[in-house]
């Protein structure tokens, strides 16, 4: 049953990120100049890959639970940092951007690299040599 709640979960996020970039492409595209539709598109999927592997590294047996919630908010945070520069460079001028961004930014960088440091410290990663 726990397993069975697990899966469903991850499948459901990964609908989810599904969806949202969907949603994300269909709004930005439109108003982005048309060179820029190949690279939005694709660094658009690129971040739905990076917060698709991070909640997949939830369900991962081999990291500190405290290191992967670090990680899933760090990943997250990054995701809305990134969607409020895209909404304000290409579909309406959002007050603020600048200072969301860049602490939303930081903030995301932070907790990613809490997270490394946080199984680094542990001895929780393999070992590459």
């Amino acid at each position: 049953v726990f397993l069975c709640f697990h899966l469903f979960l991850l499948i459901y996020a990964q609908q989810f990120l599904i969806v949202y970039y969907l949603f994300m492409m269909v709004y930005l595209l439109p108003s982005a100049p048309l060179i820029l539709t190949v690279p939005i598109m694709i660094y658009g999927a690129v971040l739905a890959s990076l917060l698709g592997a991070t909640i997949a590294r939830c369900y991962a047996g081999q990291f500190n639970k405290q290191s992967k919630r670090l990680a899933l908010f760090g990943a997250i945070i990054f995701v809305v940092s990134d969607s409020i520069l895209a909404i304000n460079k290409f579909s309406f001028p959002i007050p603020m951007a600048k200072t969301l961004i860049m602490v939303t930014y930081y903030t995301a960088q932070t907790l990613l690299t809490m997270s490394s440091e946080f199984d680094l410290l542990r001895g929780h990663t393999k070992k590459i040599f």
